[in-house]
């Protein structure tokens, strides 16, 4: 038997690594790195494909995604197989109308270093061959497959086979190139059980890609989306308008064009990831509430009920306000 190791590690070479100081970190803190792996998970019509396209424009221009900080400018591979020419020429004129204002040299970048290419009626080992080969002609820093299912040409809930695909076949294409992989898939419809597992297909999933990245619908709002990272959220490093770390963002897509913007994370706006949606309510008005509250004594429970019945957030929300540390400093 033939036993393959890629490496052996030494324990001073692991102590003098510096992990914050990865020169091959694409997305955050590490999050996405040369090598490394992202999903892109939500139910149908939520807007994946979307998110996912509009995040490697980003990525080509080294322009920040929606709080998602992007490190360098970097060359995009994107294979997708359902979108049509309508498809994606809407989404490429929205961003670059409303995201970069039509500015020709971003034009330009994105023409360099985005690759877009529509891949049908190939899957398995077929579909990695011809991966193979694009990445041979673009030489990618980051591969987008979306969606993963259209190409993997096997049962889902089968696990041997789906291990084989994305730790052997799909793997082999990214390492030997050295870029990163982004895929976007489908969650699963039923309910229950850790965030990190909604992915359709079971475990391997969330055990193969190194983040996750969890989009989920509005039913009251359509063009409204929560992006909640399941996986490795230190590592992406958001932080919402008080610039507390925060595990999700509240997006919301273009009413008459594509492009996306931070619904209620913008600067000067407190919200929260903990349950339900969060009202926009500046930093101000939470600290007076609470130091008014403070001044009349108040105990840090009723502070809570304060918080929460005045500025209309749950009492789960409001507790976590009233215990960061700048509100605590903005109250007195």
């Amino acid at each position: 038997m033939n036993i393959i190791a890629r490496f052996f590690y030494s324990i001073q070479a692991l102590l003098k690594h510096l992990p914050n100081q990865n020169k091959d970190s694409i997305l955050g803190n590490g999050f996405l790195s040369r090598k490394g792996s992202t999903l892109i998970v939500g139910p149908a019509g939520v807007g994946k494909s979307k998110f996912a396209h509009h995040l490697a424009y980003c990525m080509a221009l080294g322009l920040d995604f929606l709080g998602i900080k992007v490190n360098a400018k970097t060359r995009v591979l994107l294979i997708q197989a359902e979108d049509v020419l309508d498809d994606l020429a809407e989404s490429v004129q929205g961003f670059v109308k409303h995201t970069i204002k039509s500015d020709p040299k971003g034009v330009a970048d994105l023409e360099s270093n985005l690759h877009m290419a529509t891949v049908e009626m190939v899957v398995g080992t077929e579909f990695t061959k011809v991966v193979d080969q694009l990445c041979e002609e673009t030489k990618p820093d980051v591969l987008i497959i979306d969606p993963l299912v259209a190409y993997m040409g096997c049962d889902l809930v089968d696990q041997g086979a789906v291990t084989s695909f994305l730790r052997h076949d799909l793997a082999s294409v990214v390492r030997k190139h050295n870029c990163a992989l982004i895929c976007v898939h489908h969650a699963r419809r039923d309910k229950g059980g850790p965030m990190v597992d909604r992915a359709y297909g079971g475990m391997e999933f969330s055990a193969f890609f190194r983040g996750i990245l969890d989009l989920s619908g509005d039913p009251k709002d359509y063009r409204s989306v929560r992006v909640k990272v399941t996986k490795r959220q230190r590592q992406l490093g958001l932080k919402d308008g008080l610039g507390q770390p925060t595990d999700s963002i509240d997006v919301k897509m273009g009413k008459d064009a594509v492009y996306w913007t931070v619904s209620d994370q913008y600067p000067g706006v407190v919200s929260s990831s903990a349950g339900g949606r969060s009202p926009k309510v500046a930093p101000e008005e939470v600290a007076r509430v609470i130091t008014d509250a403070k001044a009349r004594g108040a105990a840090e429970k009723e502070i809570v009920g304060e918080v929460a019945e005045k500025l209309g957030y749950s009492r789960k929300q409001a507790g976590r306000l009233v215990k960061r540390p700048l509100m605590k400093k903005a109250s007195g």
